[in-house]
């Protein structure tokens, strides 16, 4: 039998190395409610962006014991989820495998999140591998989508700029 606090290690210095590639640090938070750590987006120059985000880490083969082809499913409780969802930061849940040495991750958000009772589950995708993480997939939590080309935000943009004010009865809609 592995030591768990070993393995919860061993996770956390694997996330740490992953964010630090992509130029972002990873500081332990104590407070065992449902955050293990927090995750700072620095910019381009390694200067702090401001931008923080909240992570929940999950290490050991135990978490990927419920899975199809397309992703990896986790429980928890209510406490957890109502802590996370209200949150001022986003929250990352991170399930490692120590065995494989990956990780996977999902924003907790409630379209993420399904109802089963009285737990919740967490679906993370499998496409959500860490190691192909990226700061702008980071910035997007608090940005929305980002565009790599200008005529990218230009094509949005001019849709945006058409849509001045729409309204029924169960909709309104404002553009810029």
């Amino acid at each position: 039998m592995q030591d768990k606090q070993l393995i919860d290690q061993e996770g956390l210095g694997f996330i740490t190395q992953e964010f630090a590639r992509v130029g972002c640090t990873i500081n332990e938070y104590h407070r065992e409610v449902g955050i293990d750590a927090i995750l700072e987006i620095r910019d381009d120059s390694y200067k702090s962006s401001g931008k923080f985000v909240a992570i929940q880490l999950k290490s050991g083969e135990s978490f990927f014991k419920y899975q199809d082809e397309y992703a990896y499913y986790y429980y928890i409780d209510d406490v957890h989820v109502t802590y996370w969802l209200k949150s001022c930061l986003p929250v990352l849940f991170i399930i490692y495998n120590p065995a494989l040495r990956r990780a996977f991750w999902s924003r907790i958000e409630k379209n993420n999140l399904i109802l089963t009772g009285k737990m919740h589950k967490i679906v993370i995708p499998k496409k959500n591998d860490l190691s192909l993480i990226t700061k702008n997939i980071l910035y997007q939590m608090f940005f929305g989508k980002l565009y790599d080309k200008e005529s990218q935000f230009e094509e949005v943009y001019k849709e945006l700029s058409k849509l001045r004010y729409y309204e029924t009865r169960k909709l309104f809609v404002s553009g810029l």
